[in-house]
């Protein structure tokens, strides 16, 4: 089924649209004529003047080839004036444009977008936005321009008209604050400095740090694209398609446009990595960051990307030093305001420990240097319970041990464990790389903020929680830190009621029939 006609207009005053033949329209006397091809492009694109108006025909317009020159006529009407953008063309895709007005003595009220010749109506994407003085902003996007011959002769892009009286200011350009603008994956290595993160600003679709009529080219471009997990599922969050899939819906249409016009202007300049505890987390968009400490800017990289979602990776100095607890960023836009935060990163906590190969005497027979290690590990005990994670040449060799309490909090206690080496009898372990983590439900905070997994299972964790190996709050601390679209399971039964409430989905396993009732034992690898 064809599509109906794409016209748009982003409603942020009173606005009216309509459509009108454009085609083959004579050229208005006075117009200040710029020909593309016959200058350099300024940094702001093709001026054209007539009298109080100023027209700029973005550089963008011609990402995907075409020329075009612009000429504007002005006349009075009833009560104000009517400005006409008409465009001598060749093979044009796109004509993204803005026109600068006097705001003090006069207000936009209406645009009439016209059609183009050779193009028909429903393959034309555009966006008019009238409710930004001093500057009407206005795109039109042939669909899948890429492969289109665009249009060519002279025809009519835009009519305004303006009504007598100054313009009402509009909201300052934004920093991000919405859900959909949120950092979901930000990843960090606290030793190495390293802050990995994806782009996300709904609404800028073409990745250059700030939403502007630009943004619909890339609608264009990818027009009637599916996720390939079919609608309505969406697109995976590392590609193009999730970046201007605007409405998440998996499928690139017209409805992707609305969002340009709800974030309009929103700009990302830069980021602020902050560390501290997670109680300084602000929880809220526009709340503070609590007593946590800025480790380090991140400026928006110079880099153009069209094929999938920008990525950042950096390394921040201040995070070398930072002695644990939280990691997060925030977007800062042009007023040096701060947006919504990104997902909140748990930083382990590192121990000096005491390692050593264990020599033995087995049946007489005397063993040096053998395959089994020792840690000796000094902890300090705390309030909550504490979970040991140990890996020995980047191998887990100890997962999730509790640290369980042996005196008062703030007593030092001394534990010894055993390891699996991995090497032969006889070979001496000069040495070892070995990390260890001391914080409850650390691994799983870790899998849950770390944005590479879709599906995270906490096995038992209901059982845990419930013989206080970790409190019921550290079990829904994980379920409110989970970002959007995954999917956190957890299992084990008797749940306490408050997981129950905080939970999509409750599936209570009752046994119908089981082979233990007719004298028959677990199998081998399989319930044992």
């Amino acid at each position: 089924m064809q599509r109906q006609a794409l016209v748009v207009v982003v409603l942020l005053l009173a606005t009216a649209l309509c459509s009108c033949g454009g085609s083959g329209a004579s050229l208005p006397a006075g117009s200040v004529q710029v020909d593309p091809l016959s200058m350099p492009l300024a940094a702001d694109g093709v001026v054209t003047r007539q009298g109080a108006f100023q027209v700029t025909l973005l550089d963008a317009s011609f990402s995907h080839g075409g020329r075009a020159e612009l000429l504007v006529e002005e006349r009075a009407i009833d009560g104000g004036h009517e400005v006409t953008v008409t465009a001598r063309a060749e093979q044009l895709r796109a004509a993204l444009l803005t026109l600068d007005y006097p705001a003090e003595r006069m207000h936009p009220v209406e645009g009439v977008e016209a059609v183009w010749p050779e193009v028909p109506a429903d393959q034309l994407v555009r966006l008019t936005v009238l409710d930004s003085p001093p500057r009407v902003h206005h795109g039109t996007v042939v669909v899948h321009p890429q492969e289109s011959s665009g249009a060519s002769g002279t025809f009519e892009l835009l009519t305004v008209r303006f009504a007598d009286g100054a313009a009402t200011p509009r909201r300052v350009a934004a920093v991000p604050t919405g859900a959909g603008s949120a950092i979901p994956d930000l990843s960090v290595e606290a030793s190495s400095g390293q802050v990995a993160f994806s782009y996300y600003n709904l609404g800028d679709y073409n990745q250059n740090s700030l939403v502007e009529v630009a943004d619909i080219t890339p609608i264009g471009v990818h027009w009637d694209e599916k996720s390939p997990d079919l609608p309505p599922l969406p697109f995976p969050p590392d590609s193009i398609g999730s970046v201007v899939d605007g409405n998440s819906n998996g499928l690139i249409e017209v409805a992707d446009i609305t969002p340009i016009g709800q974030n309009w202007e929103n700009a990302c300049e830069r980021w602020r990595v902050y560390g501290g505890s997670a109680d300084d987390y602000p929880a809220e968009p526009t709340a503070g960051n609590g007593d946590a400490t800025l480790l380090g800017t991140i400026e928006f990289p110079a880099e153009t990307v069209i094929d999938r979602r920008l990525t950042i990776d950096e390394t921040v100095d201040g995070l070398v030093a930072f002695d644990g607890g939280a990691v997060w960023l925030r977007p800062v836009g042009s007023a040096d305001d701060e947006g919504i935060a990104s997902n909140l990163v748990v930083l382990p906590t590192y121990l000096d420990l005491d390692i050593y190969q264990v020599d033995y005497t087995l049946d007489g027979d005397s063993v040096t240097d053998s395959e089994f290690g020792m840690v000796e590990l000094t902890y300090e005990v705390g309030d909550a319970p504490q979970y040991f994670n140990l890996t020995f040449n980047d191998e887990w060799v100890i997962e999730n041990v509790p640290l369980l309490p042996a005196g008062e909090a703030g007593t030092e206690t001394t534990v010894s464990l055993m390891i699996p080496l991995d090497v032969t009898p006889g070979t001496d372990i000069a040495e070892a790389d070995i990390a260890a983590a001391r914080e409850g439900l650390d691994r799983v905070q870790q899998a849950v903020s770390g944005g590479k997994y879709d599906v995270v299972v906490i096995d038992e964790g209901n059982a845990a929680a419930r013989c206080g190996l970790f409190s019921v709050e550290d079990l829904l601390d994980v379920l409110r830190r989970r970002p959007k679209g995954m999917e956190l399971v957890i299992t084990g039964r008797e749940a306490d009621p408050r997981v129950l409430e905080a939970a999509d989905l409750v599936t209570e396993m009752t046994e119908v029939k089981h082979f233990s009732k007719r004298g028959l034992h677990a199998g081998t690898r399989i319930e044992k």
